[in-house]
């Protein structure tokens, strides 16, 4: 099966964006600095309240308290435009350019991958996951490099999944 598609910054994006979720440490270093943010502003609420004004108050401490929520909250969506910011700041400065056309042909052993750099062959066996989600396959390889493909790449939904069948290691993820 052949596909050919361009690939865009965007696509780049998404699967730093979606590494990130399922990566455990990285999760974990949010689920961190939720919780030590938090902690911060509440015992900063109960320093103020009780030393500052004299005693603990309700209005005082619901107001530290939202804060924390509000801290708990943001925490996620700054990870996010983190992460957006330093693969566009990757790609803009020219270190890594994986922009542009490509076509991919998947056969009965291997997959061959051809862009502007030329060709590259990936046995099959080589594939170490296949992750598919609502916008794009990721193929990871035991060399730990990524082939991004786009969904919209493939005519219909069914060659998609066509393409996607012929691929090993392959779950798929609804985030």
């Amino acid at each position: 099966m052949k596909v050919r598609f361009t690939l865009t910054e965007d696509d780049y994006i998404a699967f730093n964006l979606f590494y990130a979720r399922h990566d455990p440490a990285f999760m974990r270093r949010v689920r961190l600095i939720q919780l030590g943010g938090a902690a911060a502003l509440i015992a900063l609420g109960l320093f103020t309240c009780q030393f500052l004004r004299g005693g603990v108050t309700l209005g005082g401490m619901a107001l530290f308290l939202a804060g924390a929520l509000l801290f708990v909250l943001y925490v996620p969506n700054q990870a996010k435009s983190t992460i957006e910011k330093r693969v566009e700041l990757t790609l803009d400065e020219n270190r890594f350019q994986p922009q542009g056309e490509r076509t991919l042909i998947l056969l009965d052993d291997m997959l061959l991958i051809r862009d502007a750099k030329g060709e590259e062959q990936v046995r099959l066996d080589e594939i170490d996951s296949t992750v598919r989600n609502k916008k794009h396959i990721f193929i990871l390889t035991k060399a730990r490099e990524v082939v991004v493909v786009p969904l919209a790449a493939f005519e219909t939904l069914d060659d998609a999944q066509n393409f996607y069948s012929g691929l090993p290691n392959a779950r798929t993820l609804e985030k």
